[in-house]
């Protein structure tokens, strides 16, 4: 999850409308995650003029902050023309990204002319040794580095994004050191899942960390303020989400589709290019008031009250693939509010 801060001052008419958007503007990487749900799979990308299109319509509607995920969004050869186009608009543009590219003076000289509102880096290691395990990748971790000595020095915002697995669940201490030593914040996360096309389910499950140690890390007071984040952030309502980002944020795949979220991407699913962003905007809106987004089991659960860490649309697609997979999330959340 990323944060863009306060967006500008809004005319009346634009109340309901979409707040934000995030875009993966491509599924290719220059890591090779064990644990990543896209599977750095090829994709049909949009291309630059239709991103340009996009950003128009974008506009038009009311959007004001733009999130750039991927894949690896820093991979596209045209990048930069992309990137410049929506700040030279007036977007509040986030990047998510691995921050291997960050470390490379041409990108060093953009940024520091077109700085990001908020960069938030998948931080997996503290050590070279750790980081070439989880990336699949040799010789990037320096790299990482010098990205993010760059973003403090600038003082452009930075985030962490902590991906705990069995590669590298034994340097969290480090991290979280290294993140509070330069007062950067991060958010931890044991959450992983299969791929989108369902291929990795055992290689998923070696590489999860057990519901035990999820509960002895969360004791030891680790992971245990993330939870209290979320709390922090929810937006108590009738409906069955607990995302407070859900209701005026859409996502959009690398073709174009449209969808609601990372974990939920059943629907609306819309071309972006064709479809109209007030209507689409109104079935969104039907999507998170009307339909349970839990699964039914969850609904009988007794220990739903104390539920608001885990995300509902995740909890959904596990339910979708097999019981052992919505057991083994239902026990980590658990083990996580049990502390």
């Amino acid at each position: 999850m990323i944060s863009l801060g306060p967006a500008p001052r809004r005319r009346l008419g634009d109340i309901f409308k979409f707040l934000s958007c995030t875009l993966e503007l491509t599924f290719k990487c220059n890591c090779r995650c064990p644990f990543c749900y896209q599977d750095n799979k090829n994709s049909r990308d949009l291309t630059t003029q239709q991103l340009f299109f996009i950003f128009d319509k974008l506009e038009k509607h009311g959007v004001m902050s733009l999130i750039f995920t991927g894949g690896e969004p820093l991979v596209r050869k045209d990048f930069f023309e992309i990137y410049r186009y929506a700040y030279q608009k007036g977007f509040q543009i986030g990047i998510l990204t691995n921050g291997v590219n960050l470390g490379l003076k041409k990108y060093q000289d953009f940024f520091s002319r077109y700085p990001p509102a908020r960069v938030m880096i998948s931080m997996n290691a503290i050590s070279e040794r750790t980081h070439e395990k989880v990336t699949g990748t040799r010789g990037n971790f320096a790299r990482v580095l010098k990205g993010v000595s760059f973003l403090k020095k600038k003082k452009i915002p930075l985030g962490f994004q902590i991906t705990l697995t069995q590669l590298n669940a034994h340097e969290l201490d480090g991290i979280q050191a290294f993140s509070r030593k330069r007062r950067i914040p991060y958010i931890v996360t044991t959450n992983i899942c299969d791929s989108l096309n369902q291929r990795r389910k055992k290689e998923i499950e070696a590489l999860r960390l057990s519901p035990g140690i999820i509960k002895a890390l969360s004791c030891r007071g680790k992971i245990s303020h993330e939870v209290e984040e979320k709390r922090k952030l929810l937006k108590k309502k009738g409906n069955q989400f607990n995302c407070t980002l859900v209701e005026r944020s859409f996502w959009v795949d690398p073709s174009g589709q449209t969808f609601l979220c990372a974990m939920h991407r059943d629907e609306p699913c819309q071309d972006i290019m064709k479809c109209d962003l007030d209507r689409l905007f109104e079935e969104h809106q039907k999507i998170v008031h009307e339909k349970q987004i839990r699964p039914e089991e969850c609904l009988s659960c007794k220990f739903i009250e104390r539920c608001d860490f885990a995300c509902n649309a995740a909890l959904r697609r596990a339910k979708k693939d097999t019981p052992e997979e919505f057991k083994y999330i239902c026990s980590s959340v658990f083990s996580m509010q049990n502390t």
